[in-house]
């Protein structure tokens, strides 16, 4: 129709266009809808893919971008056609502008109907679509923003509880987040430290250790993969100036942040160093020390006890106790450890078998303990090769001075040399462990060695020795003074043809030392082995002792022997000058003739039966009596020899010769004590003596034995002015002054010696 309407032959044409509303009405709305068919048909799918694209290119919801294009590119094209047709009038004259203004509304809402109204209906069907994806969306992003939302709240939670500082740091070196601990740790607040460069100024002070810190950061940085860790260790200054070791743990996020975390390591390393210092210690230790658990397994051992035994520590952790003890019973062992268990430790000294098999004798000092329900106890051993060895040491050496004053005692003891040689050969054949021993003396008249004392033999091979100097092995020694040793006596059985008896010994190891006084030789002492025998210098040095302390005895004998000898000269000289001066006595007063020779035989027999008395006391009595009248020497012999009676003056001169007596005999060291009879041999019982008036037991027990003898002879002898007495009348006025003149317990044991009764 719209073409017919065209063609040439109708009646219409352009120029009637102009008048438009002239039209019939089923023409013009044959032509609306005519071009509303052809915009329809090309222009709204256009719009449909364009909107499409739109809303692939802006992101918009799909929905929405379709109406919002769909409207406007409809707009568009109705306005593009309303344009065509503007253009079309102007060039053809088909409408009048008034009347272009009148239709353009008309014209642009019959275009954009259409179009709007299939865009809608598009529009409503794709929201019915999208609304459902939307809804879907929207759940799923509500449920991943809860999901976020409780990671965030979890991150956070665990942040700000985390026991170790965390920082998350912006690409520009900024903080974005700083939790709790970080501060604490620290001590600095975001205020001080903001970023990074400022937290490792005052972190890190000193400006060569802050650049290596920088120098691993930028390091790190460079190696970062997204996920990845790097994990540092660093020395860090706190806001209080307190030092603080730190682990830090960075690790890069995606997006270009990194998460740091700081964690405390001074109380670790502090106990991590000492821990390693202990260990270093223990390891180092002067003893060994091992664990040991329940069945005997080694679990610990020092570098000590490994050097003794001769194992490296994981040879001996392969090991237990039972390897390195094998007399170690495992029964015992378990009763072992529950007397440890039950007492908390003990100590005991076993044998340890090295590497080598050799055994070390060892001290062991061990303590039970529990640590986390497992049992073991910790031992500390000691090697105590050295230490038994220094007591053996110290118990020879002991031994050795017991023994040499054993010998001293024997020695002072007795000066009999066979008595004293029997047990200094004793000792010497225990002490230097030999199997014989004797001692020759050399004779100083004929310079022969004879054979002294013996110990050890079997047979009396040596017992009738006698050498020459020079002559056998003992000869030579003797000649020159030195020590002979002979390693094996058989390979040199021709030097001892003379003894045949001495093969059956089977001696082997000999050793000849001379004796050696004042440089003089004395003798020789000889030991026998029947074993070779290799002595050590502390053998040789107190055998040396021992030849030392042999020729001191015979020394000793010696000179004892001459001293002796001297001694009784000298005493027997002493004896006889007094009783030379007694008999002078005797001589110079006729009438006591004898008489001091007989009271002194008469006092010593006195004196003995009184009892106690020891020979030197006795030897004193004796030299007293002989000069009990050395004091009359001073008595003119007017007094002395004048035969009537004495007047007072002359008793008083008489009575002084006691004095006279101690005043010549106390100048004489030996005669001191021989002053007690010369003294107070006029002194009573009842103190009416003199020269001093002593009484009683005040008078010497010497001087009053001799009192009772000193009278019964004067008594029993006759005077010019007096017969003697007879026994019967002496012995009663000896009764008679008991208690008074005399002591009464002298006077009973006098009346009891019928040898001086009878004399």
């Amino acid at each position: 129709m719209f073409a017919s309407i065209l063609s040439k032959d109708s009646d219409f044409n352009l120029t009637n266009l102009s008048h438009f509303r002239d039209w019939p009405l089923r023409l013009r709305w044959g032509l609306v809808g005519a071009i509303t068919l052809i915009y329809a048909l090309i222009f709204i799918p256009l719009a449909k893919s364009l909107g499409q694209g739109a809303l692939a290119l802006t992101g918009l919801p799909l929905v929405t971008g379709g109406l919002f294009l769909g409207v406007r590119l409809g707009l568009l094209f109705a306005v593009a056609l309303i344009a065509a047709i503007t253009i079309a009038h102007l060039y053809f004259g088909f409408f009048k502008w008034n009347e272009l203004l009148q239709y353009w509304p008309r014209l642009l809402m019959g275009l954009s109907t259409p179009i709007f109204i299939g865009a809608m209906s598009d529009l409503l069907k794709r929201m019915r679509e999208q609304s459902q994806v939307l809804n879907e969306e929207i759940t799923e992003r509500k449920k991943i923003e809860e999901a976020v939302y409780e990671e965030r709240q979890k991150f956070q939670t665990l942040s700000e509880n985390a026991p170790f500082g965390m920082v998350l740091i912006g690409q520009d070196g900024t903080f974005k987040y700083v939790n709790p601990k970080f501060i604490e740790l620290f001590g600095y607040n975001l205020k001080e430290v903001p970023d990074i460069k400022s937290w490792r100024h005052r972190a890190f002070p000193d400006a060569s250790y802050r650049q290596r810190v920088i120098s691993c950061w930028l390091e790190d940085q460079q190696k970062f993969k997204p996920g990845e860790r790097k994990t540092r260790t660093f020395t860090a200054h706190c806001h209080d100036g307190t030092e603080k070791i730190v682990k830090v743990i960075t690790v890069q996020i995606p997006g270009g942040d990194y998460l740091l975390t700081y964690e405390d390591l001074t109380e670790f390393k502090r106990a991590e160093e000492s821990l390693l210092i202990t260990k270093f210690s223990v390891d180092r230790a002067a003893e060994g020390i091992a664990w040991i658990g329940p069945t005997g397994q080694f679990l610990y051992v020092n570098d000590k006890i490994c050097q003794y035994l001769g194992y490296s520590q994981d040879e001996l952790l392969s090991r237990t106790l039972f390897d390195v003890d094998p007399d170690l019973p495992r029964e015992q062992w378990e009763r072992h450890w529950q007397d440890i268990k039950q007492n908390g430790g003990s100590t005991f000294r076993t044998c340890f078998n090295n590497k080598e098999g050799r055994s070390l004798p060892v001290e062991i000092n061990v303590n039970y303990l529990e640590y986390q329900d497992k049992e073991f106890y910790i031992a500390f051993t000691r090697d105590i090769s050295e230490h038994i060895q220094s007591q053996e040491r110290l118990k020879r050496q002991y031994d050795r001075l017991a023994a040499l004053r054993s010998i001293d005692t024997a020695i002072t003891a007795s000066l009999d040399l066979r008595v004293t040689f029997n047990v200094f050969l004793d000792q010497v054949v225990s002490q230097l462990g030999m199997d014989a021993a004797d001692v020759l003396l050399l004779d100083p008249l004929t310079f022969k060695l004879r054979f002294m004392a013996g110990r050890g033999f079997k047979t009396s091979a040596l017992q009738y020795t006698q050498l020459s100097l020079g002559e056998g092995y003992a000869g030579q020694a003797a000649l020159n003074k030195s020590l002979i040793r002979i390693e094996n006596l058989k390979a040199t059985a021709d030097s001892l043809k003379r003894s045949p008896l001495f093969r059956e010994e089977g001696f082997v190891t000999y050793l000849g030392q001379p004796l050696i006084a004042k440089a003089q030789v004395v003798g020789v002492l000889e030991v026998f082995h029947r074993s070779p025998f290799n002595p050590d210098q502390e053998w040789l040095d107190f055998f040396e002792a021992l030849t030392g302390q042999a020729a001191i005895a015979i020394e000793n004998a010696s000179l004892f022997s001459d001293l002796q000898k001297s001694n009784l000269d000298l005493l027997q000289a002493y004896d006889t000058t007094l009783e030379g001066w007694s008999r002078a006595l005797d001589l110079r007063d006729e009438e006591t003739e004898g008489h001091s020779q007989r009271v002194t035989e008469m006092t010593l027999q006195l004196a003995r039966e009184y009892g106690n008395m020891a020979q030197n006391e006795l030897r004193s009595i004796r030299w007293g009596a002989l000069l009990h009248d050395i004091g009359k020497m001073g008595i003119p012999d007017s007094i002395l020899s004048k035969p009537g009676p004495l007047t007072g003056k002359e008793w008083e001169i008489m009575q002084r010769h006691p004095v006279h007596a101690y005043n010549l005999l106390y100048p004489i060291t030996f005669l001191r004590s021989a002053l007690d009879i010369p003294y107070c041999h006029h002194e009573k019982w009842d103190g009416t003596g003199y020269p001093k008036g002593l009484k009683g037991e005040q008078i010497p027990l010497p001087a009053r034995i001799f009192a009772v003898i000193d009278v019964w002879d004067a008594l029993r002898s006759g005077r010019p002015y007096r017969p003697a007495w007879t026994e019967d009348k002496a012995r009663a006025y000896i009764l008679e002054q008991r208690g008074k003149h005399f002591d009464p317990k002298v006077v009973d044991v006098f009346m009891n010696l019928e040898m001086i009764i009878d004399s």
